[in-house]
């Protein structure tokens, strides 16, 4: 994601041309460093220099002068990460003060991308320090030239605040691989901020004229916030941003006695975390309004494709439903609460009074009863998204994982709610797993777990803003407090004679109508069972090129239906 491009320009010496192409960068630079320590002024610099400084200059399309600054901070960078104007002094060999009409070649080796300035700022590391600007070579520049021989220059400029995401998430990625480490992560980061300042992003950042750490936290928690993750953990985040722990603990302290730049600007504020010891933080809506501003689609999950976490509305194929009249009556009420002008109304009547602006829907039943097909259908009929929960990737082998899991399930969904035209529907599919009843003893690790996940999810439905379905076989396992918490029960049974009529009509409209009757009579099916025999049915036209048989659907009634004495799964070949 990273764009080069190589920077070169000819010598008018044919001798010095013939000497640049034969040049090696590593052992130009060296020679020039070596030959300006302790020079003393800039005049015995500049004649100690000599060729190799001229080549250089060439090689980095800069001044002769610029180009034995360039090697001399090269140089200072394997002992020192930043370089200020007194390292510089010290290599030279002179006071500071003689250093200062260096100031205008740094700036121009700075435009060039060749260095990269840090400013004076005493909070740059939220410690005390001194206040001279700090110099330093890429490291980009600083391994090709190692490497191979070959000057890179960074082009850190970007066109949308999408592409800047996804440099900053390759970084992150490369430095969580060890492939790149947090001084580099922090100083590519403040660049492309620096670099990209007429983007609105880097505009709303640059105007609130806070320190540098805070610049890459905001950063940070921006990209989170364009991944889904509403709110992050601090004390996290400072570990994987800043590797002083002295200053990760200063930046702590001055969180938690509510001092930090951050919270005081109103730009970051304090969420509920999972456990007592979290630190959990969040951007502030109006901050977060001025950063997206004119790019809130980064906001908005991706329509133009199958979403990875949601099940969209608009891709789910339509497919006809049979109920009893009592599970077609309640459904029929659900839909139209849920239809959007009827919730807007809901919620803010709801709201109006202080109750509750959550929606808790648990559909109970045998399997086979159309129990998640109904969801779909729903949020087909409504218009809108499922973000559904694989009960499996709530659970962690790691102790307190599945607790910030399940805590990260529900941050997500308000961060989903707050960025959609239309509420979601959050989607817990075969719930028992996690609405089970609570252990009482809660001795072992697992236990513990399973009630403090339990907890949570008790926590987020009691202060939900938005619409949670859970679907359930055993209704009877459910935990009481769980019971309470759903607004609406609603009890699947199995089709009667009349509805599995109807359904083996609907799927199998060539059978004659007697047949469909006595299969109807024959086989107290649920829909799942009976579309699992349509399933065979289709698969043995398409082997045998022939339609079934009657004899041939009853063998598959017999076998799908266990209590009949047939053990076998499928049907014979």
């Amino acid at each position: 994601m990273w764009k080069f491009q190589t920077m070169k320009e000819k010598s008018g010496s044919e001798a010095i041309m013939k000497m640049e192409q034969e040049a090696d960068l590593l052992s130009l630079i060296q020679k020039i460093a070596n030959s300006i320590r302790n020079t003393g002024s800039e005049e015995n610099m500049l004649m100690s220099a000599g060729t190799p400084g001229q080549i250089l200059s060439a090689e980095l399309n800069c001044t002769i002068k610029q180009a034995i600054i360039f090697s001399m901070v090269f140089n200072l960078n394997f002992n020192t990460e930043m370089v200020t104007i007194t390292d510089m002094a010290s290599f030279l060999g002179c006071e500071p003060i003689n250093i200062a009409s260096f100031a205008r070649d740094l700036e121009a080796l700075k435009d060039l991308k060749l260095i990269r300035k840090q400013k004076a700022n005493v909070r740059m590391f939220d410690l005390n320090g001194n206040n001279l600007a700090r110099y330093f070579v890429p490291s980009g520049i600083i391994d090709s030239v190692c490497e191979k021989n070959k000057l890179r220059i960074i082009d850190n400029q970007y066109d949308s605040l999408g592409d800047i995401f996804a440099v900053m998430n390759e970084m992150s990625e490369a430095s969580r691989c060890m492939e790149f480490g947090l001084f580099d992560l922090r100083s590519e980061v403040i660049s492309l901020i620096h670099d990209n300042s007429k983007l609105a992003f880097s505009k709303a950042i640059l105007a609130q004229e806070i320190g540098e750490n805070s610049i890459l936290i905001v950063s940070q928690m921006s990209l989170a916030l364009s991944n889904g993750n509403e709110s992050v953990n601090l004390i996290n985040l400072l570990k994987d941003l800043i590797p002083d722990v002295r200053v990760q603990m200063s930046i702590k302290r001055q969180f938690t006695s509510e001092h930090h730049e951050l919270l005081k600007k109103k730009l970051v504020c304090f969420t509920p975390g999972s456990f007592k010891g979290d630190l959990m933080v969040k951007l502030t809506d109006k901050f977060v309004s001025q950063l997206f501003e004119g790019e809130q689609d980064l906001l908005q999950p991706d329509r133009s494709r199958k979403n990875a976490e949601l099940i969209l509305h608009e891709i789910i194929s339509e497919k006809t439903m049979f109920y009893s009249g009592e599970e077609a009556r309640n459904l029929q009420f659900i839909e139209e609460a849920l239809m959007p002008v009827n919730f807007r109304k809901l919620m803010k009547k709801l709201s109006g009074k202080g109750l509750p602006q959550g929606v808790n829907i648990l559909f109970y039943g045998p399997p086979g009863t159309g129990k998640t097909e109904s969801v779909l259908q729903l949020a087909r009929r409504t218009g809108r998204d499922i973000r559904q929960i694989d009960i499996s990737e709530t659970k962690s082998s790691w102790f307190g994982e599945s607790e910030k899991i399940i805590k990260q399930v529900f941050d997500q969904y308000r961060m989903l709610v707050n960025k959609s035209k239309i509420t979601p529907i959050l989607f817990f599919n075969e719930a028992d797993g996690i609405f089970a009843r609570r252990k009482m003893s809660g001795k072992s690790s697992t236990d513990q777990t399973e009630n403090a996940i339990q907890n949570i999810i008790l926590q987020e439905m009691e202060t939900l803003r938005g619409i949670l379905i859970a679907t359930t076989n055993m209704a009877g396992n459910l935990d009481k407090a769980f019971e309470r918490r759903f607004l609406y029960k609603i009890l699947f049974e199995k089709p009667n004679m009349e509805a599995r009529y109807l359904i083996w009509e609907t799927r199998l409209p060539e059978l004659e109508k007697d047949f469909i009757r006595y299969l109807s009579e024959r086989f107290d099916f649920t829909e799942g069972q009976i579309d699992n025999i349509i399933r065979k049915y289709i698969m043995h036209q398409i082997i045998r090129d022939k339609d079934p048989g009657p004899q041939d659907i009853i063998n598959w009634c017999r076998e799908e239906n266990l209590q009949e004495g047939y053990h076998r799964v499928g049907f014979k070949m």
